[in-house]
């Protein structure tokens, strides 16, 4: 309860948007708010990055084991291509940290989140949204973090020396009606569909 306490104590402290360091608060933030929403099976959580590497993927993926009883992905939007490396696509990323992972767990991670993100559009259609989100199905409340911050080392890691990233960070609420119609329904327009 204490724990729970101190992750609406730093949530409420960012409902004014803020500038703050990647590494040492908005990473902090962000993954102790995902294992919170993660913990009560009312809640249906949503995410979106351009951008997601195999260090915070993977631990995303721990945060989502650890909470298997009571994990509900709904949806991951990620670009599916990066312009730097023409050899990477998400999927393929996320299905090779997958398969580290035992044949149960492969199993779970598969079902619960390889299948909840969509292929994205890469061309025509980029997006930069950042934000993580939980609607909680009895109350029909959502709530949301929003980030300039990627999902990934150069957004969230310590650079050395005191070096890092400052990016802002902003948590707000609302209805699940606005959530849906603000955040997800035009990402939703840009999935690709075969």
């Amino acid at each position: 309860i204490l724990k729970d306490r101190n992750i609406r104590r730093r949530l409420e402290s960012v409902r004014l948007p803020k500038i703050a360091g990647g590494y040492t608060e908005v990473h902090e933030i962000w993954s102790q708010t995902l294992s919170f929403w993660l913990s009560s099976g009312n809640n249906e959580i949503y995410m979106a990055t351009p951008f997601f590497d195999e260090r915070y993927l993977g631990e995303f993926l721990d945060i989502v084991r650890t909470r298997r009883r009571t994990a509900n992905i709904r949806k991951i939007f990620v670009r599916e291509r990066s312009a730097n490396n023409r050899d990477y696509t998400f999927h393929g990323e996320l299905e090779r940290i997958i398969n580290r992972y035992n044949d149960d767990e492969q199993n779970f991670l598969r079902e619960n989140v390889l299948s909840n993100a969509p292929e994205m559009a890469t061309h025509h259609g980029y997006f930069h949204a950042k934000f993580i989100g939980c609607v909680n199905t009895e109350t029909q409340k959502a709530e949301v973090l929003l980030t300039s911050a990627n999902f990934n080392s150069q957004s969230f890691s310590d650079f050395g020396d005191n070096v890092q990233n400052f990016e802002t960070i902003v948590y707000h609420d609302m209805s699940a009606n606005e959530f849906n119609t603000r955040l997800i329904q035009p990402l939703i327009r840009l999935e690709q569909h075969p």
